[in-house]
Order: structure tokens, then sequence, then C-alpha cells
């Protein structure tokens, strides 16, 4: 009889260990299962933000685009004048070497 009741103790310490293993391993997947859902709604509030903020600084720069066209169109000759601006006599150009005017040049000795 003593062999039965020494594995019926092991048999119950065996059950008691896989009992509490499969709960942590639950409890560890629960854990988990929760971080990522908040991380989820986190990312959600995180993207809601940057779309707002991106309308905004959208808006921003479309004003701005508008100043800018307003004062290039209202720039004329004569406001350069009354700024001070004074017309060239001689004008300088520069010119771009294009890639056939280029060439390596190999010395051969």
């Amino acid at each position: 009889m003593t062999k039965t009741k020494t594995m019926l103790q092991q048999l119950g310490r065996f059950q008691r260990l896989l009992f509490w293993s499969f709960a942590g391993i639950a409890g560890l997947f629960l854990c988990l299962y929760i971080y990522f859902v908040l991380h989820s709604i986190s990312m959600v509030f995180t993207r809601t933000d940057l779309e707002r903020q991106i309308s905004t600084l959208q808006s921003n720069l479309s004003d701005l685009e508008l100043q800018y066209v307003n004062r290039k169109d209202a720039l004329t000759l004569e406001v350069a004048r009354e700024l001070g601006f004074q017309p060239t006599s001689k004008k300088n150009f520069i010119t771009k070497k294009g890639l056939t005017e280029v060439s390596l040049t190999v010395h051969v000795q």
C-alpha cells in the first residue's frame, strides 16, 4: 500500500505543478494581451494626434504659399526702384558645362 500512496502523492504533486504551470502561462498570456491591446489603443491616439498636426501644418503652409504668390505678383520694376535697386549696365551670365564638353584625358607613357 505504501507504494500506491507514494505514487498517488507524486501524481498529486505533478498535477499541482502542471496546474500552476498552466496557470502561470495563462496569466503571462493575459498580461501580454492586455499590454498589446493598450499599446494598440495608444498608437491609434498618437496617429490621430499626428494627423491633426499634419493638417494644421498643411494649412499654415498653404497660407504661406498664398502670401508668397501675392507678394511676388505685387513686386514690379517700380517697387524695386523705390526699394533702392538699380538696373545694371553690364550683365554676366554663368554657363554650366555639359557632359559632352567634359572629358577624361588619359596620358599614355
